[in-house]
């Protein structure tokens, strides 16, 4: 396939880019650049630099086509990277013979030094904190799969969901014996465990905390904190004293005001006649009726529609994957409109409260394995999630 080859490369380079980031994408834009258009290639070349740098992960047709054309690329970057890992100790009578001899030009190695000084403190740290590892993938006897656990979830709802989620298929296969039944689970046709007991679904329990205790070997499991949908049900005035305690403390723990004191700050607003804003700038992700605008009745219901099209559009254009969009006091036929636009728009939607406290909660679609990066990023915990690694009880 020949493409045109008119346009420079240069011109792609980001401000911020380093030098070593800028030549391992360039490279990978040279190679290519007689075979994809232009803007095909660039992002190629970006969806490359994200895998080969941050881990990235993609949908497995694109992670095998940038494999497939980075695979010279990588190599000289990977060899460049032993290179520069390659320890060097200086010897103590090289360093004493030099000493004595007062030479000035003696070979230095300082900084393959320090770098073998950082390279063991670096290991020190994630001996200290296990989540600042790589990600453990290399042993998955069943597929690529992530356990997610609900709060007070069974453990045949906990494999069913994750199964589901991480696009597996799962069998639940018995068998009458002498008084007993046999309950035996297959993941993609391979056996993971089976119970023997007095009923179907006591052997059905048995199986799955037997699976259980077999997939936490080899997977990481997500826990789905219980405390944060507690938040949702609370009345709007509620969640506004919550915000305004969480804003307190953060206030007083927070490493800038610590700083700030220590150079005479005393509270208040900032400024010659302290008139400084006092309270942070914060995002607000809740969205009461008044704040949306619109009530929803037969003369305006396209127009309620667009509104909510509107409102999760932005959403997205945000890009944040932490925190949900909140809904609050709508009607029954307001949040089936949202739940509508949600499920078109590629968005997850629930309803949570009691029936006239009811809160839907929409938040962006997120893959189990990138939710694992992205905790792993974080040292493990959020405000939603406690991630637990293979083999952790």
């Amino acid at each position: 396939m020949s493409a045109n080859t008119d346009w420079d490369v240069e011109k792609h380079k980001l401000e911020y880019e380093c030098d070593e980031h800028w030549e391992l994408r360039k490279s990978f834009l040279e190679a290519h650049k007689d075979q994809f258009p232009e803007q095909q290639l660039v992002c190629l070349a970006q969806v490359f630099t994200n895998v080969e740098l941050l881990g990235c992960r993609y949908p497995k047709e694109t992670m095998d086509l940038v494999a497939e054309l980075s695979q010279d690329v990588a190599k000289d970057y990977r060899e460049r990277q032993k290179s520069k890992l390659q320890r060097t100790f200086v010897k103590a009578s090289d360093a004493a013979s030099s000493k004595i001899k007062g030479l000035s030009n003696a070979p230095s190695h300082c900084g393959n030094q320090t770098k073998s000084i950082n390279t063991e403190n670096n290991r020190d740290t994630i001996e200290k904190n296990p989540y600042k590892r790589q990600r453990i993938d290399n042993d998955q006897p069943f597929g690529n799969l992530v356990l997610l656990q609900y709060p007070n979830s069974a453990p045949q709802s906990t494999i069913e969901t994750s199964a589901r989620i991480s696009g597996l298929n799962i069998n639940w296969k018995y068998e009458n014996l002498t008084n007993t039944i046999r309950c035996t689970i297959f993941i993609n046709n391979k056996k993971l465990s089976e119970a023997i007991c007095s009923t179907k679904k006591i052997a059905k329990a048995e199986a799955a905390k037997n699976g259980i205790i077999e997939l936490r070997k080899y997977y990481y499991l997500i826990e789905v904190k219980e405390d944060w949908k507690t938040k949702l049900n609370s009345t709007p005035t509620e969640l506004n004293e919550i915000n305004e305690s969480d804003e307190k403390s953060i206030l007083e723990n927070n490493i800038g005001a610590k700083l700030m004191k220590l150079m005479g700050w005393a509270g208040g607003g900032l400024g010659k006649s302290q008139q400084g804003i006092i309270e942070p700038v914060t995002v607000q992700r809740q969205i009461s009726r008044r704040g949306f605008g619109m009530k929803l009745d037969s003369n305006n219901t396209n127009q309620f529609k667009r509104k909510c099209q509107e409102t999760l559009k932005q959403y997205i254009r945000d890009g944040d994957t932490q925190n949900p969009l909140v809904f609050a006091d709508f009607s029954n036929e307001e949040r089936a409109m949202m739940h509508e636009c949600a499920r078109k728009m590629g968005l997850k939607s629930q309803s949570h409260g009691t029936k006239d406290k009811r809160t839907l909660l929409i938040s962006r679609r997120i893959e189990p394995n990138d939710l694992v990066t992205e905790l792993l990023k974080v040292g493990g915990t959020t405000d939603k999630y406690i991630l637990k690694l293979p083999g952790s009880v």
